[in-house]
């Protein structure tokens, strides 16, 4: 009788134990989709400290879409750029337009593997003037180490970019991070 207690608890344990690492694997497979780079996204790269920070570069995932480009699309002022906070809107022009890697380091067109870019960059002109090309403002709080205001980050959900191109099969808008780069 106590076998057959000690067995039912052993199965039981083996259970409890396969399961646990299913739902181990399955939060480790969500994680990573979650914070995985989504096709038809942007990473908006960032240069400067605080509210003096400008966006003034976007690494664009066209996915498969890139390859029906040609050298020629990249014209700068083939792209539209709109960046919108609330209901507040602008354009911003595009400077320059290449492919390139995931880090927007600018690409031959083809990678190693012989597939062709997924991304591009743009690099974007400062108007010197507009508030919505900078990501962070000051806060009402008080620096405590110094007089000034303490600056935040907008808020990604009312601040974001829009990204259209005739070949395009849609204007880009979902963004898969901000980026500083050094």
């Amino acid at each position: 009788m106590e076998t057959s207690y000690g067995i039912a608890v052993m199965a039981l344990l083996f259970i409890l134990i396969l399961i646990a690492f299913k739902w181990r694997r399955k939060i480790i497979q969500d994680t990573i989709k979650e914070f995985s780079e989504k096709p038809y996204s942007y990473t908006l790269v960032i240069h400067g400290q605080d509210e003096d920070a400008i966006a003034d570069k976007i690494i664009v995932n066209a996915g498969p879409a890139l390859s029906a480009f040609t050298k020629e699309d990249f014209n700068p002022e083939s792209f539209t750029v709109t960046v919108r906070e609330g209901d507040k809107s602008e354009n911003r022009k595009a400077s320059k337009a290449y492919p390139c890697d995931i880090d927007g380091n600018a690409a031959e067109g083809s990678s190693e593997e012989g597939q062709s870019a997924t991304h591009f960059a743009l690099e974007l002109e400062s108007n010197t003037g507009s508030s919505l090309e900078h990501p962070f403002v000051k806060s009402g709080k008080k620096n405590p180490q110094s007089d000034s205001a303490e600056t935040q980050c907008k808020n990604k959900e009312n601040y974001e970019y829009s990204i259209s191109h005739n070949k395009l099969p849609q204007p880009v808008t979902l963004c898969n991070d901000w980026w500083w780069q050094s």
